[in-house]
Parts: C-alpha cells; sequence; structure tokens
C-alpha cells in the first residue's frame, strides 16, 4: 500500500464516517501502479478519483445501518449483488478498474508530455550552440545528436571537421572577425594624418 496514497485519502474522507479499515482497502486497491517515487500530482490525482467511491461507500453504509434499524427486516446483510457484506461489491470492482485504467491513461499521457517537452528543450540548446558556432541552419537540418551525447562537443568536433574539409572558414560565428593587423595599422594611419 503506498502510505502518501492512504494519508491523502483519509484527509480527504475524514469527514464522511469511513473506518481506517475501510480507507486503508480503498487505498490497498488503488495502490497498484504507484511508487515510493510516484510524484505529489499522481497521488492527488488517484486520491481525487476514490473520493467518489468512498462517497459510494459512504451511503452504502448508511443503508444498510437503516435496515439494520427497521425490526421488520429480518434479511441477511448483503450487497446488491447477493453477496456477503464483508466482501467488496461487484459493481465497486468495475468502477475500480475503470477509474485505474482512466489513471493509467493520464499518466502515460503525462509522461509523453514531460518526453516531448525535454526533447523540445535539447534541440533548442543544440540550435543556440550552433548559431553560437556558426555553424549555418542548412548544414544543421541533416545533422543530429543523441539524446546521451553532448551538445557542445559534438558540435564543436562538427564544426572542426567542417573547417577541416574547407566547408566553412574557421573564423564564423555571431560576431565579426577582428580585422587583420595590416588593416589595423592602415586605418591608424588615416586617423593619425587627420588630426594633423
Amino acid at each position: 500500500m503506498n502510505k502518501k496514497l492512504l494519508e491523502t485519502l483519509a484527509d480527504k474522507c475524514k469527514d464522511m464516517g469511513l473506518s481506517e479499515k475501510a480507507i486503508g482497502e480503498l487505498a490497498t486497491i488503488a495502490s497498484d501502479g504507484l511508487t515510493d517515487e510516484s510524484s505529489d500530482e499522481q497521488i492527488q490525482a488517484k486520491a481525487d478519483s476514490l473520493v467518489p467511491i468512498a462517497r459510494a461507500m459512504q451511503g452504502e453504509v448508511t443503508r444498510k445501518m437503516q435496515r439494520k434499524e427497521k425490526p421488520t427486516d429480518a434479511r441477511p446483510d448483503t450487497d446488491n449483488n447477493g453477496q456477503n457484506g464483508d466482501q467488496m461489491p461487484t459493481w465497486f470492482k468495475v468502477y475500480s478498474e475503470q477509474m485505474n485504467t482512466k489513471i493509467e491513461t493520464l499518466q502515460a499521457e503525462n509522461k509523453q508530455a514531460k518526453a516531448d517537452e525535454a526533447q523540445a528543450l535539447r534541440q533548442a540548446a543544440i540550435n543556440a550552440k550552433a548559431q553560437e558556432l556558426g555553424i549555418p541552419d542548412y548544414l544543421m537540418k541533416r545533422f543530429r545528436i543523441s539524446d546521451n551525447e553532448d551538445i557542445e562537443k559534438e558540435l564543436t568536433d562538427f564544426k572542426q571537421d567542417l573547417v577541416t574539409n574547407r566547408l566553412m572558414p574557421a573564423e564564423t560565428g555571431t560576431e565579426k572577425p577582428d580585422m587583420s593587423r595590416a588593416t589595423r595599422e592602415y586605418a591608424d594611419s588615416i586617423v593619425q594624418r587627420m588630426n594633423i
């Protein structure tokens, strides 16, 4: 049983009059698929899905208690399916399975959304580094970096291959290259003559 789920569910059901045993059984059934590493959001979602079931249980308990109070009612304490009252009703099992299926679907969608977001962030980092190194976009379209490779190392090596094979100049990037020494000296001489 997931202890966090039990605590969360007990808090949500504290005003329903359900016994600790009933809440514990609910938490035990719903703990399938949860681990100690499950996020608070997953536990909250699972607990929220159990609240309607807990209310239904409360209504069933109330109905049975009222039936017991009638002296003319000599029928045995059974659920809607004619089973002993200590056993879980079939409708509850079906509902619980449906809720588990919905929660599993939501968890899968959440996992995929996180994976997509991580991939988008990695691609943005790759594009930013390529731009910083001055690698043209048309060369990056066919270049792929796997998820376990270091972005900076792979792009730096790629740029070096391009420079070595003369597919791009060594001095590229977002900043303009420095002027050559001769050009600087020529510019300085012109400035000096203008000041005379």
